[in-house]
């Protein structure tokens, strides 16, 4: 069995939060800056969406003989590791394209998007590997029901951070336009819509976890409800937001 590390180091490293820097927050940003703010949010989103796929492939993979279980587990290794190179070079690459070429936040390493980039990127490298044993805590479970609990709890995981971040991520374009209140969309957000957004795909989580889980989740995993599991993903994306929004606009954009 995997070493399972819960309480004070595997819990808190997850809600420590995502896409973690430096960060000095700017005055008022611009439109170009809060584009890049927006851009990048969702695309480190993506990124935790697709190593887990990478993972969970390995792990799918090791229950067939077809890889050594190994490695699927940090450092990784074989085509697993290339798999989550390939996603890691896209999320760093979106520190130098697109609007963050343009102008980037200040509060990004000191304006530079694409160390900022690289940072970033590994913050998140971190909490999806601090996050995998919490889930994948046996080496093969033999118990088909076990299996597809554990597959499911890390897709919908992922999927929910994805889709919450993209909740955000929308409010926050709103609020650089000066359409909704300012500060609406800081966690915890008290844009109506927002609050919305969240709350349906938060329920979708919950569900679609107990709806594989309940009774067939390893005794081993942190996370034993779906509540349990996407409360702790709700509590690392918003833990993230104060690094990804650090240029929080107080009205309009500026040109």
């Amino acid at each position: 069995m995997r070493k399972l590390v819960i309480g004070s180091l595997g819990i808190a490293a997850l809600v420590a939060g995502l896409a973690l820097a430096p960060a000095t927050a700017n005055a008022q940003p611009t439109k170009d800056e809060c584009t890049c703010q927006t851009t990048t949010g969702k695309a480190q989103a993506k990124f935790v969406l697709a190593k887990q796929k990478c993972v969970t492939k390995c792990e799918q993979g090791a229950r067939k003989g077809k890889n050594p279980v190994t490695d699927c587990d940090p450092p990784y290794a074989g085509a697993t590791a290339a798999c989550i190179d390939k996603a890691e070079a896209k999320a760093i690459a979106t520190g130098s394209k697109g609007k963050c070429l343009k102008d980037c936040p200040e509060c990004y390493a000191n304006g530079d998007c694409a160390a900022d980039a690289t940072t970033r990127t590994a913050g998140n490298e971190a909490q999806v590997d601090a996050f995998v044993p919490l889930i994948y805590c046996e080496p093969a479970p033999t118990d088909p029901l076990e299996q597809k609990c554990s597959d499911t709890q890390a897709a919908e995981a992922a999927k929910f951070v994805l889709q919450k971040s993209i909740c955000y991520a929308k409010c926050r374009a709103l609020e650089c336009k000066g359409k909704v209140a300012p500060g609406s969309c800081t966690p915890p957000a008290t844009d109506p819509k927002t609050v919305a957004c969240i709350d349906k795909f938060e329920a979708k989580c919950v569900a679609n976890v107990d709806k594989k889980c309940t009774g067939n989740t390893p005794a081993c995993a942190a996370f034993q409800t779906g509540t349990a599991l996407c409360a702790a993903v709700e509590a690392a994306v918003d833990a993230g937001q104060a690094d990804t929004y650090c240029a929080s606009p107080s009205g309009a954009f500026l040109d």
